[in-house]
């Protein structure tokens, strides 16, 4: 993820749905809560902390469309379920 100030922070999330035919992907907070990220949403947004690491924000999402959104660049590497 990339937070306000351009540093990349890594995330890694295991035992997801890669669903390439998505024109965007998406995470749930419960998988975030696994890794050890606090998810708060208020009034005023949603800020997801490192509780792990050092208790930083790790990115401040923006709101579009009714969702959260957050840059983030998706790296895959996982042998395909049938």
């Amino acid at each position: 993820m990339v937070d306000k100030d351009q540093r990349i922070h890594i995330l890694l999330l295991t035992n997801v749905l890669y669903v390439p035919a998505l024109a965007t992907s998406l995470i749930f907070c419960s998988a975030l809560g696994k890794k050890g990220v606090n998810v708060t949403i208020t009034e005023k947004g949603c800020s997801l902390i490192d509780t792990v690491e050092n208790n930083e924000a790790i990115t401040v999402p923006y709101w579009k469309d009714g969702l959260f959104w957050i840059q983030a660049y998706i790296v895959v590497s996982a042998k395909p379920v049938c």
